[in-house]
């Protein structure tokens, strides 16, 4: 419950993320500035690479995000 908490303050959070991780799906994960796990729909192509996205909703272990731009 503590962490769901803490991630709830990134609801609405926009900025650059590191996709960095091939996520279960056909999802992508990447990292923000504060090396927090955000899953994402992207291309498996952006893999290594720069995306602004936002944060759209919040699970105890990482939050979900959409992609604004750079896929």
């Amino acid at each position: 419950r503590i962490q769901l908490e803490s991630n709830e303050h990134w609801l609405g959070w926009v900025g650059e993320v590191l996709i960095d991780e091939v996520g279960r799906r056909g999802k992508m994960v990447g990292r923000n500035f504060a090396y927090r796990p955000i899953v994402l729909d992207a291309p498996r192509e952006s893999l290594g690479k720069f995306v602004e996205a936002e944060v759209v909703d919040v699970e105890k272990n990482y939050l979900l995000g959409r992609v604004l731009s750079g896929c």
